[in-house]
């Protein structure tokens, strides 16, 4: 587990939509997903973003 995370979030890609918030109702299917968490350290917020393509 990592420590002391203060924001977790998952967005979905829709073509023609852009980054949706989770859960979301689309008659397109999404073809990506958006992982980005923050999290508190002594030097600050350090941020992380993950983007994974679906097939």
């Amino acid at each position: 587990m990592l420590d002391d995370v203060s924001r977790f979030e998952i967005r979905a890609w829709v073509p023609g939509k852009g980054w949706t918030r989770l859960p979301a109702r689309s008659k397109v299917r999404a073809s990506g997903l958006e992982i980005s968490l923050a999290r508190v350290t002594r030097n600050g917020v350090e941020r992380y973003r993950r983007v994974v393509a679906l097939q």
